[in-house]
């Protein structure tokens, strides 16, 4: 049996690497282990520690929180836990908690939940998210919080060219955690759910609909909430995570009383999780998949099990450190989870623990030495067979994106070519032979990429040079001539960019990218390929553009359909009172975006009669 002193330090242990963003347990498990706490000492101080006695793992300025303890909600598993008097449902966002202090009306401080009592200050982050918007009306004095979360829709952006990224909670943590500012805060958003404290309230109890109109009318996005408790929990937990990364739902009374003597606002709520399903199954083989980075992750071929709903035949298995400490093989029996919808993974090692396991010693793509670098197995040959494969499938996703044919079809066409790196697409001419369908659209693709225009953002982003994303792309590619002397560099100078040419990069995208691109200057040099197909931005004041908010569907792409609005004098910049259109798939719905749209007097519109009323 586990003693006391062990799962106190076990519990502290994994709290701080949840709240650092790199959990390595799943939230099951945790809640297990706070459940055995709870049976061996109900009056354990980790149990009466907000974050589980977790401190602060962070170097940045530490800011005392006011008003009260920023904590978590008791959690229930069962319908049997719920109180009587909830009636109010919302999401259970799962990101990280932040709270936002107000003085007469404007942001003075925004901080991390921390440990609950001590958080981190990140108010120039919050300030980037917020896109500028510091202030509140009625001007109050009070703190708002919410979570940083990425999006269900700008998650599969980002994971477009970021294949090895995690999940959306690490992500966005571990941006947020960073020191400097970076292009990736554009994929967080900030999505408030109550208020914890006011200083001269009109009155001394508000109900949750009321603090939630406020947040409408000064946020853009608000944690959905639902006041009436109508329908069955499933349907709103399904509902909210198609929205954001949620782990469950808040469950409450409408009234909040308000704290004379600390000036909090106090609610009575609790956390309903939905038990995640587990099933055990055995591993029939162990794959070694190369990432874009260099590294090779392990995924499990296992006996196909029916699990939360679909039928698993694949698990991922994290790193190479986990397959050896967990002596996993071939016949060995795994618990694998599929909690809230993402891959599934391995809980626990029933049996058939293989002893002396071997991890893989060659790269499977160049049969070149791997190193141990940490928990994974890295391939250094910079001559590795898999940089070049994804680059070529980087490259041909921007520069030869054509509806209809997908990566793995270009990749057969490719290898029938003999192409296997970006150079190959252009050294020759090349016919490809056959006919059908399929054949025509990779004709199409082969054109594309030789012979037609390319957006210069499109092509930057085509490079696969890490940090280098859709925002600093769009930067770049207003500075046609900066871009050109740095090509000119490497191709006719001294064949690397010179110090002047970073520093200017660093001026406009930051020292971290500008590193980045110097870094991979192999990588850039592909631009010549594309160069004189390139189409460049013009630099624009956005401060004079007309402002447009979206929500709902649209017919393309949202990052396509910004493009468009930008080309035409529009730009995407939330709801706010100079807002003059709200482009929607429904103008009847009560999505919160809508609701503010009303209050403010904006003009709610479909995107198919926003087109005809300007021509495109």
């Amino acid at each position: 049996m586990t003693d006391k002193v062990t799962l106190e330090n076990q519990i502290k242990y994994y709290a701080s690497k949840y709240y650092e963003g790199n959990p390595e347990i799943s939230d099951e498990d945790f809640d297990d282990l706070v459940d055995k706490l709870r049976e061996i000492d109900p009056d354990s101080y980790v149990l009466k520690s907000v974050g589980w006695g977790s401190g602060l793992e962070t170097d940045g300025k530490k800011v005392s929180h006011k008003y009260q303890l920023i904590g978590s909600l008791q959690k229930v598993k069962d319908f049997n836990g719920i109180p009587g008097f909830s009636r109010v449902v919302s999401a259970k966002l799962d990101g990280l908690s932040a709270v936002l202090y107000y003085e007469d009306g404007h942001l003075s401080r925004a901080v991390t939940r921390g440990n609950g009592i001590q958080g981190i200050d990140i108010t120039d982050k919050i300030v980037r998210i917020l896109g500028g918007k510091t202030d509140i009306n009625p001007a109050l004095t009070c703190a708002v919080r919410g979570e940083l979360v990425i999006s269900i829709q700008d998650w599969e952006s980002l994971k477009e060219n970021n294949s090895d990224l995690k999940n959306p909670r690490n992500t966005a943590a571990g941006i947020i955690n960073r020191n400097e500012i970076t292009d990736e805060l554009d994929y967080v958003s900030l999505v408030v759910y109550n208020m914890v404290g006011i200083e001269d309230p009109e009155k001394d109890s508000y109900t949750q609909e009321e603090i939630y109109n406020f947040l409408i009318d000064n946020f853009d996005k608000v944690c959905p909430h639902d006041f009436t408790w109508q329908m069955p929990l499933i349907v709103y937990y399904n509902s909210y995570r198609s929205i954001y990364p949620c782990d469950g739902l808040v469950l409450g009374r409408d009234k909040v009383e308000w704290d004379p003597s600390t000036k909090a606002l106090v609610y009575s709520q609790i956390a309903f999780k939905f038990p995640a399903e587990k099933k055990h199954t055995t591993v029939k083989a162990i794959e070694w998949n190369m990432t874009r980075t260099g590294r090779l992750t392990p995924v499990l071929i296992v006996d196909p099990v029916e699990l939360s709903g679909a039928t698993v035949k694949r698990c991922t298995a994290f790193n190479a450190e986990y397959i050896e400490s967990s002596k996993i093989g071939t016949g060995t029996v795994a618990e694998i989870m599929r909690s809230n919808e993402v891959i599934p993974y391995v809980t626990d090692i029933i049996s058939g623990k293989v002893e002396g396991q071997v991890l893989p010693r060659k790269c499977p793509l160049c049969n070149g030495d791997l190193t141990r670098e940490g928990v994974d197995l890295v391939c250094k040959n910079p001559d590795c067979a898999g940089k070049d494969y994804y680059d070529l499938v980087t490259w041909a996703g921007y520069i030869g994106n054509v509806d209809g044919i997908g990566t793995t079809l270009k990749m057969k066409f490719f290898n029938e070519l003999n192409i296997s790196c970006i150079s190959d697409i252009y050294d020759g001419d090349y016919y490809f032979e056959g006919s059908g369908a399929q054949r025509d659209l990779f004709r199409k693709v082969l054109r594309k990429m030789t012979s037609e225009d390319v957006d210069a953002s499109d092509a930057l982003c085509a490079l696969n040079i890490p940090r280098l994303g859709r925002t600093t792309a769009d930067k770049l590619a207003e500075h046609k001539d900066l871009l050109k002397d740095c090509l000119d560099d490497l191709m006719i100078g001294t064949g690397y960019l010179s110090v002047k040419h970073v520093d200017d990069l660093a001026e406009i995208v930051g020292p971290a990218t500008a590193s980045s691109i110097k870094d991979h200057e192999d990588k850039y040099s592909n631009l010549i390929y594309v160069w004189d197909h390139l189409k460049f931005h013009e630099h624009v004041d956005k401060s004079e553009m007309i402002k447009v908010a979206i929500t709902g569907k649209l017919s393309m792409k949202r990052a396509d359909f910004e493009k468009l609005l930008e080309e035409h004098g529009f730009i995407n910049a939330g709801i706010g009172k100079d807002t003059k259109y709200l482009i929607t798939d429904d103008p009847n719905s009560g999505s919160s975006k809508n609701i503010k749209a009303d209050k403010l007097g904006i003009e709610k519109i479909t995107e198919e009669d926003f087109r005809k009323r300007y021509g495109f």
